[in-house]
Parts: C-alpha cells; sequence; structure tokens
C-alpha cells in the first residue's frame, strides 16, 4: 500500500473537526483532510521534518516523545495508512546538554531502509552522536557510522547527509 495522499502537513498545528489531527495530516488536496490517515493521537511535539520511503512509508523527526500510545523520541515510521509501524523503534532518542532540550530538525531515509537524522542533539541513545544520526532499518543506531569522522567537511548536518545519500546512488 503506498502514500495516497497528494500532501503531508506537518509542524505545531491542531486542524478541528473528527477526528481532531494535532501536528500531522495527510490531504489529496489543499482543501480536504484525509480522515482515513490514522495518527490519532498526533505527535505530542511539533514535527520538524519529514520524508517518504520508496516503500510508501512516512519518517518523521520533531520534538516530540510518543506518537498515539507509543514512545518513540523525536523519530517515528508510519505506515501509509498513519498507523506507527511497530517494526521501528527508537528508545532515548536525541539527548543534549543544553538548557533548550533535544530535538530532531530533520530526516532522509537510507537506500538501506534505515534513516539519517539530524537536529538539535549530543547524543543518541546515550552514544555520542553530535547533531547527527544514522539509523537501521529498525530504528537502531548505525554505530558503524561516525558523524565526528566528518567533523571537518560538515558545515550542517543537512549538508552532510544530502553528500552522504548522493555517494550511495
Amino acid at each position: 500500500m503506498l502514500f495516497r495522499s497528494k500532501f503531508l502537513l506537518f509542524g505545531d498545528y491542531s486542524i478541528g473537526g473528527k477526528p481532531f489531527r494535532t501536528r500531522l495530516s495527510a490531504h489529496p488536496d489543499l482543501q480536504t483532510i484525509a480522515f482515513d490517515f490514522a495518527t490519532i493521537p498526533g505527535p505530542d511535539g511539533p514535527v520538524n521534518g519529514a520524508a517518504l520511503t520508496k516503500e510508501g512509508q512516512i519518517l518523521i523527526a520533531g520534538a516530540f516523545a510518543s506518537v498515539g500510545s507509543l514512545r518513540t523520541e523525536h523519530v517515528a515510521r508510519l505506515m501509509p495508512s498513519g498507523q506507527i509501524d511497530p517494526t521501528f523503534s527508537v528508545s532515548l532518542g536525541g539527548r543534549t546538554i543544553s538548557a533548550f532540550g533535544a530535538q530532531a530538525s530533520g530526516i532522509q531515509p537510507t537506500p538501506e531502509g534505515g534513516a539519517m537524522v539530524w537536529g538539535a542533539f549530543d547524543s543518541w541513545n546515550n552514544i555520542p552522536r553530535p547533531g547527527i544520526v544514522k539509523l537501521d532499518r529498525a530504528g537502531n543506531i548505525d554505530i558503524s557510522f561516525r558523524s565526528e569522522e566528518h567533523t571537518s567537511e560538515l558545515q550542517s548536518p543537512c549538508n552532510l547527509v544530502c553528500r552522504l545519500l548522493l555517494e550511495k546512488k
């Protein structure tokens, strides 16, 4: 099953109606909400980035700790229907020493079925990963990718993600 809607809106917003939508909604056009897209309740914090995988799943990243009843800090993978993909699990997510708290700013699928995540964090699952982390297909940290090896070329995590993904093609 592929994601059928033309538009996926994400951010820090609410849309009234029944059922009520919070922070993530699908739309077949600019005036209609796809009520069969099942993210109820939505993420409990803002969604800062989203991407579609080649399988039609939806990766989301942000400043949330759970989606629906599943605890999944900062990153989640949804099925095309909007339901949480139970095979993708992020336990602790990002951590920071900053007083402002950790959050994921963006996400990009990898050719292997995992994800590159970047944002305001110093570690991920208690493993030092300043600003960027690579997750495998199940949502576990890929310890073979070390962001500090790329610091000389790292102007922003997004630039690094784009370069690394292009190298894989």
